[in-house]
C-alpha cells in the first residue's frame, strides 16, 4: 500500500515538475506576478468574438453534459461505497484538498533555498502564482 501511495506522489510531483519546466519565464519575483496578475484578469477584454463563441459553446457544453450525468453519477456513487476509500479516490481527495498547493509550493522553495536550484524556485514560483489565480477565479465567479 505504501509503496502505490509513493509511485503516485512520485508521479504526480514529476508530471509537476516536467510540465512547469518547459514555460519560458525569466523572473520569478513580485514585480512580475502583480504584472501576470493584471494580464490574467483583464484578458478577457482582449477577447475577439470567437473567443467569446469558444466560451459559450465550452459553457452550454458543460451544462448539458451535467444535466446528462450528474443524476446517473450520483447514483453509481451512492450505489458504490466501497469504491469511496479506495486509493485513486483518496489520492485525489488528498491532491484536492486546499492545503495541496501550499504543501507542494513550500516543498519546491525549501529544496530551492536549501540547494540554490533555479529550476525548483521556478515550479514553487509557478505552484503559488497559479493557486492565487485559481482561487481568484473561483472567487470571482462563485460571487
Amino acid at each position: 500500500m505504501n509503496t502505490i501511495r509513493h509511485a503516485v506522489y512520485v508521479s504526480v510531483l514529476s508530471v509537476i515538475s516536467l510540465s512547469s519546466s518547459g514555460f519560458a519565464q525569466n523572473k520569478y519575483d513580485f514585480p512580475q506576478f502583480g504584472k501576470e496578475f493584471g494580464q490574467f484578469f483583464s484578458q478577457p477584454i482582449r477577447w475577439t468574438g470567437g473567443d467569446w463563441v469558444a466560451l459559450g459553446l465550452f459553457g452550454a457544453g458543460t451544462a448539458t453534459a451535467v444535466q446528462f450525468t450528474d443524476l446517473p453519477m450520483r447514483e453509481f456513487v451512492l450505489k458504490n461505497q466501497i469504491y469511496s476509500k479506495s486509493l485513486v479516490v483518496e489520492g485525489a481527495r488528498m491532491y484536492g484538498e486546499v492545503y495541496s498547493p501550499a504543501v507542494f509550493f513550500s516543498i519546491f522553495a525549501v529544496h530551492s533555498l536549501a540547494t540554490g536550484s533555479k529550476v525548483t524556485r521556478k515550479i514553487g514560483y509557478e505552484i503559488g502564482e497559479a493557486s492565487i489565480f485559481a482561487a481568484g477565479l473561483t472567487f470571482l465567479l462563485k460571487t
